[in-house]
């Protein structure tokens, strides 16, 4: 029976480490029998395992959804996740004990409501890093300690040490193509994400609601992928942020780096720098968007805002959106608005782009005028130019005056004393001209340090 689970979660995850992590978790919640009712509330339900799958099945016990019994493999608890079970199973036909539905509906929900999680088992280079994905990000039982993390990956280590290499037949390659579908498709999922207050709650769509900027997005980024960015980005502006991460849990880390034209350890969380890594590989468009775009937003110094293009049609652009009214929410836009600068597209595999409605697009190296040159910043001046600055010198050790977030100063945009005396510290230390102000020589200093 174990076996046949390993071989149909492989079937799906496609990778040894993120089956062993979901086994070792399956067992600790019901010894991987599909059919386990949480043993505290059989009394209280009056029934065992077989009577209480049994009512279910046949409509003679109609409170499934919202008993709070832990049911199954994985043990649904919370009235949402059992009537995602529920629902699968008679789409299926099949008893709500059958194990086999429950292992594609663990899966396919995982897919659905905890990207997060799912990249991580498809990618996880450990039974540790995959398990602690399960139980801390889904599970969550009372007990999260570290005796529990370190028993349930010993338990799917177990699984790993017995099955791993013994797969009948390997998954296909879990990217097969980076289509634009793909991350639009993610970013959709994310639709009504409210930002955070503070940093808590934060994978829960909408509650801890405030202007706080934090989000799960910038969190997983900044726990799972510390090399993506040049530093933590939880508590910044976060629409970029939310583009990215999408483009992580579509197509993989590397594969996102190469679509959005970043290097590792980049600024490619602030608008404008991300524009002009597009820019740098003549990716950059200042007409006919293309599905899976990204659009940039701004005047003529800076982007101040992006999104992902959605599709285009009768002459307007829909886009989702993060960090929009403090929101992932769609938006639109006639083409030819005056708030556009333009369009970063990166290189998908096998996409056929749409005709444009006129002339075609000129080669990016026939528009100069796309070039966004980085404005001169002095003391006094206050816009997010000033935040890419402050986490530029930040990254090198300076005090810029902001507030410290888990140990971390969170840029506030306001060119005061603190940043002030930064950059003429750096200034002194690069040999440049120690005036206080980032004109061109300090802004290629800050971006080369």
């Amino acid at each position: 029976m174990s076996k046949e689970i390993w071989d149909r979660l492989y079937s799906h995850i496609g990778n040894p480490y993120g089956v062993a992590g979901v086994m070792g978790n399956f067992q600790a919640e019901s010894a991987l029998i599909s059919n386990n009712v949480e043993d505290s509330k059989e009394a209280g339900l009056g029934m065992n395992d077989t009577q209480y799958t049994a009512a279910v099945d046949n409509g003679s016990y109609g409170n499934f959804v919202h008993d709070s019994a832990g049911y199954g493999q994985f043990q649904a608890t919370f009235w949402s996740i059992k009537q995602y079970l529920l629902d699968y199973a008679r789409k299926r036909s099949v008893s709500i004990g059958d194990r086999d539905m429950q292992i594609d509906c663990f899966c396919d929900l995982l897919k659905e409501q905890y990207a997060n999680v799912w990249y991580t088992l498809v990618n996880a280079a450990s039974v540790r890093q995959a398990s602690d994905a399960v139980l801390l990000k889904f599970e969550r039982p009372a007990d999260q300690s570290e005796q529990v993390q370190a028993y349930r990956a010993g338990l799917g280590q177990k699984w790993f040490d017995q099955f791993a290499g013994t797969e009948p037949q390997k998954k296909e390659e879990r990217i097969a193509s980076c289509n634009p579908q793909t991350v639009i498709a993610v970013a959709a999922a994310e639709l009504g994400y409210l930002e955070k207050a503070s940093n808590a709650q934060l994978d829960d769509k909408t509650a801890n609601a405030g202007s706080g900027n934090f989000t799960k997005y910038a969190r997983d980024i900044d726990v799972n992928y510390p090399r993506f960015y040049n530093g933590a980005k939880n508590g910044y502006a976060w629409c970029d942020v939310f583009l990215d991460w999408c483009f992580i849990i579509a197509y993989g880390y590397e594969n996102a780096l190469k679509l959005l034209c970043q290097p590792e350890r980049s600024c490619g969380a602030g608008c404008t720098f991300s524009m002009q890594y597009y820019q740098s590989k003549g990716q950059f468009h200042m007409s006919n968007p293309q599905p899976g775009d990204q659009i940039f937003f701004g005047n003529s110094s800076e982007s101040t805002h992006t999104g992902l293009v959605e599709k285009v049609e009768n002459g307007v652009v829909q886009t989702i959106e993060g960090n929009t009214s403090d929101r992932v929410a769609r938006r639109q836009y006639r083409i030819g608005d005056g708030s556009i600068l333009g369009y970063g597209r990166p290189a998908y595999d096998d996409v056929v782009s749409t005709p444009a409605p006129s002339q075609p697009v000129p080669a990016a190296s026939s528009l100069p005028s796309c070039t966004v040159t980085l404005p001169e910043l002095k003391k006094g001046d206050t816009h997010n130019a000033v935040a890419n600055a402050q986490a530029l010198l930040i990254k090198n050790g300076y005090a810029c005056g902001g507030r410290i977030v888990n140990g971390n100063e969170i840029p506030d945009g306001d060119f005061g004393p603190s940043t002030d005396k930064a950059v003429r510290a750096f200034q002194q230390l690069k040999g440049l001209s120690v005036d206080g102000v980032i004109g061109k020589d300090t802004w290629n200093a800050l971006l080369t340090a």
